[in-house]
């Protein structure tokens, strides 16, 4: 999966995170792709420029200072070429931020989108008649993905917003989740206890009650 990353500058645009296409060890060649607005041709969403740019001894990339075409004379031009493997990684960036306006509009401050996998996005795509379907016909995995995403809220800085959102389950399906990790705990507490009941060390059951102090209430 990759991401990139807008930024607005304005109510109506947002630059995108540079394509990178022809780079060496000092020198690349980038186009920066801008979100718009478009009245008169909504589809047409995305706006962009090609820049060379070079890394600075701080290892930033700056612009290389360009002369406008406008300056060109008379019988002057300029041709930019781009290989068939920067022209293919071009299309295939400039695919998603078409998407991501016709779904989302301008995106408002910084953000960063990931671009998924077509399987996984058709996964999220599914609606839940077909999910619930998918997950009962696979249901090791549905275990194991669902225990990921429990280990993700309880590290991610953003867990804690996401958890907010099963506020949104009907008031009625709460307790039943509720009833049904507490079951499990339990019943993780009471094996982990036959496993050991014969183990005779203070400190082992400290250490297991501390990190099972749910069983005490």
């Amino acid at each position: 999966m990759e991401q990139f990353e807008t930024r607005s500058t304005s109510s109506h645009t947002a630059e995108c995170t540079p394509v990178v296409l022809r780079e060496s060890d000092r020198v690349r060649l980038v186009c920066v792709p801008t979100l718009v607005n478009n009245p008169t041709q909504p589809n047409a969403a995305v706006r962009g420029h090609f820049v060379y740019q070079r890394k600075s001894r701080k290892g930033e990339w700056e612009p290389v200072p360009t002369v406008p075409l406008s300056s060109l004379k008379s019988g002057e031009g300029y041709k930019l070429e781009l290989h068939s493997e920067e022209l293919f990684t071009l299309l295939r960036t400039l695919g998603p931020l078409y998407r991501l306006h016709r779904q989302q509009g301008i995106p408002r401050g910084k953000s960063t989108f990931v671009r998924l996998e077509a399987g996984l996005a058709n996964f999220l795509a599914l609606g839940e008649p077909d999910l619930i379907a998918f997950l009962e016909g696979h249901r090791e995995d549905a275990a194991a993905t669902l225990l990921k995403l429990v280990r993700w809220l309880t590290i991610s800085a953003q867990g804690v917003e996401a958890a907010s959102r099963l506020a949104a389950l009907d008031p009625a399906q709460l307790p039943i989740i509720n009833s049904l990790l507490g079951l499990t705990a339990v019943k993780n507490a009471l094996a982990y206890w036959q496993d050991n009941h014969t183990v005779a060390s203070e400190d082992f059951w400290q250490q297991a009650l501390s990190e099972r102090a749910y069983v005490l209430s």
